[in-house]
Formats: structure tokens, C-alpha cells, sequence
């Protein structure tokens, strides 16, 4: 099994950044398309939401449903040679694969120097 080809989530998510990073530095892109990754940023970073997030769950949800939208809209509007071209080559590279643990995890006190450290 590739692995584009997998069921990871996080993995494919991280996949498709890595593409539509790629594609949107590219001159072919229309214009009327570049717009868009700055778009999903601005709506992520922004504390106006559709829904507040301070409420349970819909809060979260809300973030999740537009920039998923904006995503698909982005490789909708991209022409089809274009993405085929870039993923194409993003395959062929080695790229690193996305690992939550390895972003999650934390380092031990003692690898730390002592100006790094949190005293109270």
C-alpha cells in the first residue's frame, strides 16, 4: 500500500498542505486562486468565527467545515494538470511523513538549559 494510499487522516490532511503549499507558489496558478490559502490563514487566526468557540464542540466544528470548504475549493479551482504536475513530484520527494507523537511530545527538564526553564 502507497502511502497516499493510507487512512490516516492527519497524514492525508498534512499531504494536501504540503500540495496546495507547492501549487500556490507556482506562476501557472490563476489568479483568482492564490487568494485562497491566505483565506483558510486569516479565517483560522482570526478570533471572529461563525460560531464562538467558547461553545462546546459546534465552536470547533465550525473551523473544521470552512477551511475544509476553502480546501476543497482551492483544488477545485486549481487546474487539473497543475496538481497532477506538483503531487507528481511531491511524491517522488522525500518528504517527511506527519507524526503527531513527534509534535506532541514533550522534552525532558534536563535536556533543557537552565534559561529555558519555567521557575516559580
Amino acid at each position: 500500500m502507497s502511502e497516499t494510499a493510507s487512512n490516516n487522516i492527519p497524514e492525508k490532511l498534512w499531504r494536501k498542505l504540503l500540495l496546495m503549499k507547492r501549487i500556490s507558489q507556482d506562476p501557472r496558478l490563476p489568479k483568482r486562486v492564490k487568494f485562497i490559502p491566505g483565506l483558510i490563514a486569516a479565517y483560522l487566526l482570526s478570533p471572529i468565527d461563525l460560531v464562538p468557540d467558547f461553545i462546546p464542540v459546534l465552536g470547533y466544528l465550525d473551523d473544521l467545515v470552512v477551511a475544509g470548504f476553502l480546501l476543497w475549493l482551492f483544488f477545485r479551482l486549481v487546474p487539473g494538470e497543475l496538481t497532477a504536475h506538483h503531487r507528481t513530484i511531491l511524491e517522488a520527494e522525500p518528504v517527511k511523513s506527519f507524526d503527531l507523537e513527534v509534535l506532541t511530545e514533550n522534552q525532558p527538564a534536563e535536556n533543557l538549559k537552565t534559561s529555558d526553564r519555567f521557575t516559580l
